[in-house]
């Protein structure tokens, strides 16, 4: 008998397999949980894009982590392999599923994963109201995600690569049998296929596997840099004009939210890291099998893989519930975290601010040119006394600000969009002193722009009876 077919390895031993099955199911455990915290919460799936993308991401590992925990049981029972120490039950077409289901949840994952960088990328940079990125990228980046994954799976069947490995898996997994082979002395099952086309086939599959996991990590990377640019660049951009008086409120406001962008960012980085963790466990030990000359990889690594590929999913969901809890401490900064955990258990949460923040700062920063530019039309010295201006019947060389309230062009129900009215709550959680006079009104506010009803009499915008807004001296 070929002694290649007897090696012992910690994959194919007892430790190996007790690893992998205690670590998957304890994966596969909590990303059921994070679906339970999804569903139970306020904002479910249909009201946050977030929870819609980690529900992807948490869904992917439940399928990539449940097959994995089945170990050797879907092993073929007449493979050529002698030296598997677990229990041995199924047959060809059991080993190519969960060889099918490891390689989807494997790839869904990176792809959701890629997905959510791009969404913090939108949220943090380009201040995309999470309508806006419902309405015209979610639907799209679904559709890629599931659709990559499903067509890198499917593509590793023609070429019958799903088997047992003793050097590399301790489950079926995409792998050449025996491990060893090159080419024509790969087994091929009594296929009618030639030796050539299967290999072939194989290669394609391998180089579309990797293109995937290579374009997931350059898109997360990618996204992590140009929000960590984005940040330093607004903190520069709030140190350099600190002490300027003309624009404190929108400065003070804009401090408020870049500390909440680094809250996020820093979320996001925690999630990044986990994924390229999960891409290294792919990716290095063929690198490794590269530079050794040799099929069988070092005993730590062997170990080392065996822990960190399945502890993954755990990851991810430990980061969510810390996430929610540290939400929850936001709100209340009383709350110790064990009490803030466990009602994160329970499906409570804290609001997600940003995005409305970033609404109220561009409010501000509209409030704050007012002035200026009342002071630079040649008749608001006559009227510097006046509470408001009239509307007047004919236009005038009078340099009025003017924003529409009825919008009806795309630009201008892009705009509504954007700035979306809320209740008194959008406000409410920014310290009074951070608050411009105009926006603390008795009445709701909208995010659009201005109150939707009467604004305090020290307000620099007034609305005539057309349903416009003017500025005042």
């Amino acid at each position: 008998m070929d002694e290649r077919l007897a090696i012992k390895t910690i994959f194919n031993s007892w430790t190996g397999m007790s690893i992998t099955v205690v670590l998957s199911l304890a994966s596969a455990v909590t990303s059921a949980l994070v679906i339970y915290l999804i569903l139970r919460s306020e904002k479910k799936l249909s009201q946050s894009v977030f929870h819609r993308i980690f529900f992807g991401i948490s869904v992917a590992d439940i399928i990539h982590y449940l097959s994995m925990a089945t170990s050797t049981l879907p092993m073929p029972t007449d493979m050529i392999y002698t030296d598997y120490q677990g229990l041995i039950l199924g047959n060809d077409l059991t080993c190519a599923i969960q060889g099918n289901l490891v390689a989807f949840g494997a790839f869904a994952g990176f792809a959701y994963n890629a997905m959510l960088a791009v969404y913090y990328l939108c949220s943090i940079n380009y201040d995309i109201h999470d309508e806006v990125f419902r309405r015209r990228f979610e639907p799209i980046l679904h559709c890629i995600c599931i659709c990559i994954s499903i067509s890198s799976t499917i593509t590793g069947n023609f070429g019958n690569g799903y088997h047992p490995s003793p050097t590399s898996l301790s489950w079926c997994g995409f792998t050449k049998y025996p491990y060893w082979c090159e080419g024509d002395t790969c087994i091929n099952f009594g296929r009618t296929m030639s030796s050539n086309f299967v290999a072939t086939i194989n290669k394609l599959t391998i180089r579309i596997g990797s293109l995937i996991l290579c374009l997931s990590s350059i898109v997360i990377i990618s996204s992590m840099i140009a929000i960590a640019w984005k940040v330093r660049k607004e903190e520069k951009y709030i140190t350099r004009n600190m002490d300027n008086a003309s624009r404190r409120h929108s400065i003070l406001i804009q401090t408020h939210i870049l500390t909440e962008k680094k809250v996020v960012f820093g979320q996001a980085i925690a999630y990044s890291i986990v994924n390229v963790l999960g891409f290294s466990m792919v990716a290095l030990p063929q690198l490794i099998r590269i530079l050794n000359g040799k099929n069988i990889l070092p005993v730590w690594w062997q170990v080392s893989y065996l822990i960190l590929r399945p502890l993954q999913g755990s990851l991810n969901s430990a980061i969510f519930i810390y996430h929610k809890a540290h939400g929850l401490q936001r709100v209340d900064d009383g709350l110790e975290f064990c009490v803030a955990f466990r009602m994160a258990l329970t499906g409570k949460e804290g609001r997600e601010r940003l995005i409305a923040d970033t609404t109220l700062l561009r409010r501000q920063e509209m409030l704050d040119r007012l002035p200026v530019i009342g002071d630079a039309s040649p008749s608001s010295a006559s009227v510097s006394g006046a509470s408001h201006l009239p509307e007047p019947a004919v236009p005038t060389n009078f340099d009025r600000f003017e924003v529409s309230i009825g919008a009806t062009t795309p630009a201008e129900k892009e705009l509504e969009l954007h700035l979306q009215a809320s209740s008194e709550d959008e406000e409410a959680h920014i310290p009074q002193v951070l608050l411009p006079r105009a926006a603390l009104t008795e009445s709701s506010q909208d995010l659009s722009g201005f109150s939707t009803t009467e604004a305090n009499e020290s307000s620099p915008l007034e609305r005539s009876s057309g349903g416009k807004w003017y500025a005042t001296a």
